[in-house]
């Protein structure tokens, strides 16, 4: 089949950029889609950044193929810079694959989207493919299964699930009810993402993440996201640098490691919730909030 279409989102990290661009050069699609957030105003060390991330961007496609840029002049921030780029891409494309500068993928992520970007092009349920497996390393699997949360760290989708579930002014949260995701997440988990998401619904008109609100999506339309059993991608963010990581930050998630997908591919029997990676993510939740618990008492205590 012809090589699957490439969205690479960017903002101001030219040598993380050159990491998560080199994959994609391993793999020579045949339409490359490079989006850039613009530089954040009075910073003007963060204009030369920018320039440099979209140079470098545009000259790493070395390869005959189409290359498609949004290069933003002026900030437009992570939510709104990420959604209108990804809704960019899918005007353009049925399906493809997506990833931001501080992801490295696994070549074998680009083989298995290959085959389940199709295989699920017309099954409404599913909302995305993860490249992410945060349970104990697996070298080499041909097995997948389906879970609630969508995982970012590279992620392949199609347009009718972008445009028909991406709801960025949550427009739905008002006549949502906390009780349908406890038999799902249970009722703790379910109070802190409740949270959450009236967080994000409050901020709704500014410049706050655009994953949240495709978190809900899943929630709020019953959708499930396909997960590898073993790992197909790397955060090169998490030891600083990244948006949601300082320099100062431990790395959480060191023991992630690359894995293989084995060919052929054992497809599940039917769409549905696999009940170890509701685990291994719920496992993820809880560590994650245990961050910031940790981030925020060392901001209050003024501990560097």
């Amino acid at each position: 089949m012809p090589k699957l279409p490439v969205l690479l989102l960017a903002f101001n990290r030219p040598d993380d950029v050159v990491l998560s661009l080199a994959p994609v050069r391993q793999y020579r699609p045949e339409r490359v889609y490079l989006a850039c957030d613009g530089p954040r105003a009075g910073r003007p060390e963060e204009a030369e950044a920018v320039r440099q991330t979209q140079q470098r961007m545009t000259e790493g496609i070395d390869w005959p193929c189409e290359v498609f840029t949004l290069f933003r002049t002026e900030n437009l921030g992570c939510e709104t810079a990420v959604s209108s780029a990804v809704s960019w891409f899918f005007e353009h494309e049925e399906f493809g694959v997506i990833v931001e500068d501080d992801v490295v993928l696994s070549p074998d992520f680009f083989t298995l989207c290959e085959e389940l970007l199709p295989y699920y092009k017309d099954e409404p349920r599913v909302q995305q493919i993860c490249a992410s497996y945060y349970g104990k390393h697996n070298p080499v699997t041909s097995y997948y299964g389906f879970q609630k949360r969508p995982q970012i760290w590279g992620w392949a989708s199609w347009r009718r699930a972008w445009q028909d579930y991406m709801d960025v002014d949550m427009k739905a949260w008002p006549h949502f009810r906390m009780y349908r995701l406890i038999p799902i997440y249970g009722i703790f988990w379910t109070l802190m993402m409740w949270r959450y998401w009236r967080r994000a619904y409050r901020r709704a008109g500014s410049q706050s993440s655009w994953a949240t609100r495709w978190h809900f999506a899943a929630a709020v339309n019953g959708l499930v996201s396909v997960t590898p059993l073993t790992n197909l991608s790397l955060n090169v963010g998490t030891t600083g640098g990244g948006t949601n990581y300082t320099h100062k930050s431990a790395d959480p998630f060191s023991y992630m490691q690359m894995g293989h997908i084995a060919l052929p591919l054992h497809h599940p029997a039917k769409v549905g919730l696999s009940w170890r990676l509701q685990l291994i993510d719920r496992r993820l939740f809880w560590s994650q909030r245990w961050l910031a618990v940790k981030r925020f008492a060392k901001r209050i205590l003024h501990i560097k």
